[in-house]
């Protein structure tokens, strides 16, 4: 029986895992299959780290302590923080995983401690709520530059000021506002974002066809009720930016065609 090459034995095991994230069984097998192999698991397998509560903090801390220094710093590339996590404990979890990419967050308490740690990171992709991104936005701007995907939560109406401040973001290409019931701020984000490309309006249900109309003032803005599937797209199930994108794509299309169709 012929020898796979390491390169593709590599990319059999990491498909494995991402295709089965959550199957704890799956990971144990595979990684008692050989040391190699079981490096090659924990590659994948840590990319998304998910903290949900004091249990879970104190379980990664525990496991950090078994790998190598930089093995979180290296590996994970994206940070969920699912729960109301102290920001003392959210503090030392990004001391450990300064390479992440994306992170997600409900709250951090008290949110100005955590400002030293976010300086070090180096982010494209954001979601969380909308006051408290503000809160930090005017804290201090600067860990949020290199984010070209910014996603809020809006819970109340009064939640929705401060969006003037987004001109200080010049990478971000890609706003989405979950609930945001309200035009008014969808034009402020337009109209602060040099280089948006695509604001997505989120609706929690049905009916979100009703309210299209009220965001067709720019062609940028795509509306849908798709905040269901945006957990499962931070965990990799879903890829709700691509959905967005194929919308906007045909709506482009049909503006295009209605443009010819008049002239």
């Amino acid at each position: 029986m012929p020898i796979l090459p390491p390169e593709l034995q590599r990319q059999i095991f990491e498909v494995a895992v991402r295709s089965n994230r959550y199957d704890t069984t799956l990971k144990l097998n595979l990684s008692l299959t050989a040391r190699h192999v079981r490096t090659w698991v924990d590659w994948v397998y840590y990319e998304l780290v998910a903290i949900q509560d004091d249990h879970d903090v104190n379980r990664f801390l525990k496991l950090a302590k078994l790998k190598e220094p930089v093995f979180f710093n290296v590996n994970v590339k994206t940070l969920i923080f699912s729960g109301s996590i102290p920001a003392e404990s959210a503090a030392q979890i990004l001391s450990l995983c300064s390479g992440i990419r994306a992170m997600s967050f409900w709250i951090f308490n008290p949110l100005q401690s955590l400002v030293l740690q976010l300086r070090q990171l180096s982010l494209s992709r954001l979601f969380t709520r909308c006051n408290h991104f503000m809160q930090l936005l005017s804290l201090d701007p600067s860990p949020w530059l290199s984010v070209t995907h910014l996603e809020l939560a809006i819970q109340t109406v009064d939640q929705t000021h401060g969006f003037q401040h987004l001109t200080q973001l010049p990478s971000l290409t890609h706003v989405l506002l979950a609930q945001a019931h309200s035009p008014s701020a969808a034009k402020m984000v337009c109209q602060s974002c040099p280089s948006l490309q695509i604001l997505l309006i989120v609706y929690y249900s049905f009916p979100h066809v009703d309210a299209i109309g009220l965001y067709s003032f720019d062609p940028r803005i795509v509306v849908g009720p798709l905040f269901t599937d945006l957990v499962r797209d931070w965990k990799g199930v879903h890829d709700i930016w691509a959905d967005a994108e194929r919308v906007l794509a045909k709506q482009i299309i049909s503006q295009q065609q209605k443009a010819s169709s008049s002239s």
